[in-house]
């Protein structure tokens, strides 16, 4: 007789794994669903799948529309989702990612987040050799002259922007027309790029991370001298660099669809 495995996947519930083709289903909807389609969409028969959406909806996986008879996620789903988003730790989740991303480009990595001051400096990793602009946890890059501020800019909202730019002069060097021009630059691309302009050798690309509101929660920002960021080596670069970012987006629930990258 073939001994059962004792490991973990020896000894799956299958009434469990059944129901979650049930939750799948509705998850993957943009609305409620009929029982018909809800079986369809699940592979199994009507009957079997209204045994398994009548017990969800004891436990408030599942809620029913009381004149459509439709199905879709209960309160309950809705809890777990948010329990999920609160126990996501930003930069422990963004440490693999920053470390890969140094190693492959050969450039210092930043996580940066939004607070009251501007964009700060959560977690960095050091590039190889060490950047020649090597800034300390805490640092807040400017609005206009850092690609990490330029993310900002283009994503958070402008009553959050609009008097840090101008503590920083940015309305006497930058019209709406251009600012305008600009955010709509960097939405296009997905990413923002700033060349010579906090130092004379430093070269930086940065790239939103959204989470699953749809708003900007991070961003991800490699810095390198310009000579080891030629022209040749900036599509691998940013390649990296925007693969990361859609990576965490879709950890926090979020979506980034950056546009393919200009040759």
């Amino acid at each position: 007789m073939k001994k059962k495995s004792s490991s973990p996947e020896g000894r799956r519930i299958n009434s469990i794994e059944v129901g979650f083709r049930v939750i799948k289903a509705l998850e993957a909807a943009e609305g409620y669903l009929s029982l018909k389609d809800i079986s369809s969409a699940a592979g199994m028969p009507s009957g079997k799948a209204y045994l398994y959406l009548f017990s969800l909806m004891r436990e408030g996986f599942v809620a029913q529309d009381p004149t459509s008879g439709h199905y879709g996620l209960g309160p309950f789903a809705l809890q777990i989702g948010l329990s999920a988003i609160r126990q996501i730790d930003l930069v422990a989740l963004a440490r693999d990612g920053l470390m890969e991303l140094s190693r492959s480009t050969s450039c210092t990595a930043y996580l940066s987040a939004w607070s009251n001051r501007g964009p700060v400096l959560l977690s960095k990793v050091e590039g190889n050799p060490q950047s020649l602009f090597t800034v300390r946890v805490g640092f807040v890059f400017p609005l206009l002259s850092s690609a990490t501020g330029q993310v900002f800019l283009a994503y958070q909202p402008d009553s959050e922007t609009a008097p840090l730019l101008m503590q920083e002069g940015g309305t006497a060097n930058l019209t709406e027309v251009q600012k305008q021009a600009l955010v709509k630059t960097i939405r296009r691309r997905g990413y923002a790029s700033s060349e010579r302009r906090i130092k004379a050798d430093i070269l930086s690309f940065s790239a939103p991370v959204f989470d699953y509101s749809g708003e900007i929660a991070a961003a991800v920002t490699i810095v390198g001298s310009v000579d080891a960021l030629q022209q040749d080596r900036r599509t691998t670069a940013l390649s990296a660099l925007l693969g990361i970012c859609v990576r965490l987006s879709e950890r926090q629930g979020g979506v980034f669809k950056p546009s393919p990258i200009d040759p």
